[in-house]
């Protein structure tokens, strides 16, 4: 599935970080593991994406990074 990251975090598996505005692809499984935690990512599977543009603003004011 198709996602944007919402909330940074840090992927407990790959030691990976991701930022706002990223757009990843990963299992379902792996989706509901990080829902569980909080709203750190969103499915935009089914979005058509004519134009690549961040769907969360990208400036980031010091906020905490989450390992998930």
């Amino acid at each position: 599935m198709r996602i944007v990251v919402v909330r940074e975090y840090t992927d407990k598996y790959t030691g990976e970080g991701h930022v706002i505005g990223e757009k990843l692809d990963m299992t379902e499984e792996r989706f509901a593991e990080i829902q569980d935690k909080g709203m750190f990512v969103v499915d935009i599977s089914d979005e058509v994406v004519q134009q690549e543009t961040p769907a969360v603003s990208a400036e980031h004011s010091g906020a905490q990074s989450y390992r998930l």
